[in-house]
């Protein structure tokens, strides 16, 4: 199917009763690209995403304002026939409704304003479908003992476990293997507080993650005591738009959720998205979101923004799946891409995609946390890192993810491994010598924006982290002794965006194992 178009689901003839079977997954593809202030964003809208009304076609803008300048939006935009859509929650973006003829030339005005940091598009997003073949819909949940998630259960179940938001079309609460875990929560298509789901796939995705199990029903999902708070951000048809999707993460993340999943995502960048993920992480949420279905090396949005797990698909033979995107240098990591899960109305179906292979590494997450109350999501995301592949490495950072021995690295019980087979020989060869980490210091931060990128700074400054032989480093940013972010990585090209405030920091990379080795560059970083 060509990217970003779009087909009604249709249910399949249910093999069992009380069964349906679907095959699809919710990609949100953008039919629009961001754009700076002063290229043709607003051309683009009038091109693409002009909708009809009573008055004529009209466009919907994003317009982010720079720190500390307010907005500005009512007076600017005097004039234009504009009305104005609201804010996006946490951010300082509003959202107008421009008659098409005036889109440009509000669009020239609003570039002239040093108040307006940049304008885009408010892009349409619409589901797509895997396509319709018996490998893509089997009945069987092969994704969790593919990462050792019955071996994790052995030490927990996640009982206890902590709330992970599923951002997606809504959640049916009142299906009974959820049991009674599913939290209220927004619908921000609708304005209002009923987060019940109208199109199935959010239904389908909570229960890969918090599913119950040994109850005797349905299946099974990876963390049985996780609770899922539901955020509404996809209509009945799993369509929607940026800015209720940005709103959608900074809600969640402002309700002290550990872990934020992403089952969706569009094919173009976004200034407003990429700073509702950067929040929620300065809020201390893990984000995690689907890779996406095109089977290319490009990267999908928010899976592809600095600092979120971007997770891909395998197929029951622990191969890449023909439709998962792929690349070591922005996809994370693997796990099952398809499953048999929960269906609003207490039924259940079965699905594939990227959309699938995500709440696997959420609910790992969760699992990881319901075991060690004391660790951090981040401490949960390093152990989920450090302890993937080597399957799946050839294709992804760090290789299909697995639960037993991640489990046993943050809990620090035996080896993550499996004991390796005894030495061919009785000598055998010395021990290679490790690389020196080195870190390449080039800062100058007095100009760069709020919104920091480890690897690539914006502005005028630079911090290089020079990693060739792609070796698992983990890099933690300090404000004196308290720890305001960490990440890990096996790329060679580190990029990942933090909230700063005027401070002193140190970045300091570690690369852990029994050659330990440390690079520590201290700067100070003035917020304009």
């Amino acid at each position: 199917m060509r990217r970003g178009s779009s087909r009604t689901l249709e249910a399949m003839p249910p093999r069992h009763p009380g069964r349906l079977s679907f095959v699809c997954v919710a990609t949100l593809i953008v039919g629009t690209l961001v754009a700076p202030v002063g290229a043709s964003a607003a051309d683009t809208a009038h091109r693409i995403l002009a909708e009809s009304s009573p008055d004529g076609p009209t466009v919907d803008l994003l317009i982010g304002a720079r720190p500390g300048r307010g907005d500005g939006v009512t007076t600017l935009t005097a004039g234009f026939g504009s009305r104005d859509k609201g804010a996006v929650r946490g951010l300082k973006v509003r959202r107008l409704r421009v008659p098409a003829e005036a889109a440009a030339a509000l669009e020239r005005t609003l570039a002239a304003d040093p108040s307006v940091a940049y304008v885009e598009v408010d892009a349409a997003v619409h589901a797509t479908l895997v396509p319709d073949d018996p490998f893509y819909g089997p009945s069987t949940e092969w994704g969790l003992p593919l990462i050792g998630a019955p071996t994790a259960w052995d030490t927990s179940t996640g009982a206890d476990g902590p709330i992970l938001a599923v951002v997606d079309t809504g959640v049916d609460a009142t299906h009974p293997d959820f049991d009674g875990r599913v939290l209220p929560g927004v619908d921000l298509v609708n304005a209002d507080d009923d987060a019940s789901d109208d199109n199935g796939h959010g239904t389908h995705v909570a229960g890969i993650i918090a599913a119950t199990g040994n109850n005797g029903i349905g299946g099974a999902g990876v963390c049985w005591g996780c609770r899922i708070l539901p955020v509404k951000a996809l209509d009945a048809a799993g369509s929607g738009v940026y800015s209720t999707l940005a709103s959608g993460i900074t809600w969640a993340a402002d309700r002290g959720v550990k872990v934020i999943n992403l089952s969706l995502g569009g094919m173009m960048d976004s200034v407003t998205l990429r700073a509702a993920v950067a929040y929620a992480q300065e809020q201390g949420a893990v984000v995690v979101a689907a890779a996406g279905n095109g089977g290319v090396a490009t990267p999908l949005y928010p899976a592809g923004f600095d600092g979120v797990i971007a997770v891909g698909a395998v197929d029951d033979a622990d191969a890449r799946s023909d439709f998962s995107n792929y690349g070591r240098d922005w996809v994370d990591v693997a796990a099952g891409g398809c499953s048999e899960s929960t269906w609003p109305d207490g039924l259940y179906a079965s699905r594939c995609g990227t959309s699938m292979a995500a709440p696997f590494v959420s609910g790992g997450l969760g699992l990881l946390l319901a075991a060690d109350p004391a660790a951090s999501p981040t401490d949960a995301e390093a152990a989920l890192e450090s302890t993937a592949g080597p399957d799946g490495a050839a294709w992804t950072a760090f290789g299909v993810i697995h639960l037993d021995r991640a489990l046993a690295s943050l809990l620090g019980v035996g080896s993550p491994y499996p004991s390796p087979p005894p030495a061919p020989t009785p000598t055998p060869p010395p021990a290679p010598v490790p690389a020196p980490l080195v870190l390449t210091r080039s800062v100058s931060l007095s100009t760069v924006p709020k919104s920091l990128s480890v690897a690539a700074l914006a502005g005028s400054g630079r911090i290089s982290l020079s990693n060739p032989r792609r070796e698992y480093l983990v890099v933690t940013l300090r404000r004196r002794n308290t720890v305001v972010w960490r990440g890990a990585t096996r790329s060679g090209v580190v990029r990942w965006a933090v909230h700063l405030r005027t401070a002193v920091y140190t970045l300091t990379v570690t690369r852990p194992g029994s050659h330990d080795a440390k690079g520590t560059v201290a700067f100070t970083y003035h917020r304009r």
